[in-house]
């Protein structure tokens, strides 16, 4: 700033000269504009300057790290997909991060019809503690749609169209199986589950 000041006192002295004796100032002043503006314009960019390399230290700092955010991709290790009774696509990792019980089943089964009012039951009592019940079946919707009416049932019963059944390998139902929370099998059954074995399972998975 001192400098600056100074150059301006000398160029108020010399316009001063020039006036009191009655010279052009035209060239003389364009000069001083060339050597000493230009030098003040570029004294102050530079001076500007270090706010905006500040600026940018701080962008970098602000700047996502890799590795300091957790990733939100889930791997869910047994996943498909399959239409519900209403014509929604569902998926198993839809339901990463909770427990799912997984059971294979059919209307005309007497073993399944028997364990599914401890299912209701079941499922009433650990929903709300990240547990999810889902059924499948090969069935068409219309008779799995009437029997879930009858029965009540009240978690997801998916149609099996696309040969899901086959690639778990079940041979006979009903099956159960229980997936932990990535989509990993920790417990398998076949045939009717009772209420406590049902439950047990599911508090070891928990």
């Amino acid at each position: 700033m001192k400098k600056i000041f100074l150059i301006a006192f000398v160029i108020y002295a010399i316009i001063s000269f020039f006036i009191l004796t009655g010279c052009s100032l035209t060239g003389f002043v364009e000069d001083l504009k060339d050597k000493y503006i230009e030098e003040y314009v570029k004294e102050g960019s530079e001076e500007l300057a270090t706010p905006a390399e500040g600026e940018a230290e701080v962008a970098e700092d602000d700047e996502e790290q890799p590795g300091t955010q957790e990733s939100s991709l889930v791997s869910y290790e047994n996943d498909f997909t399959l239409m519900d009774l209403n014509g929604n696509e569902v998926s198993l990792s839809d339901f990463a991060g909770k427990i799912v019980v997984l059971n294979f089943w059919a209307t005309w089964c007497p073993p399944c019809r028997e364990e599914i009012p401890d299912f209701i039951e079941v499922y009433n009592k650990y929903k709300d503690k990240d547990v999810q019940f889902i059924g499948v079946s090969d069935e068409d919707v219309s008779t799995l749609r009437s029997f879930a009416e009858d029965y009540n049932i009240n978690y997801p019963i998916l149609i099996d169209n696309a040969g899901v059944i086959g690639e778990w390998g079940i041979r006979a139902i009903p099956t159960t199986f229980i997936l932990n929370k990535d989509g990993k099998v920790i417990f398998k059954n076949i045939g009717m589950m009772t209420r406590e074995q049902l439950e047990n399972n599911i508090e070891d998975a928990l």
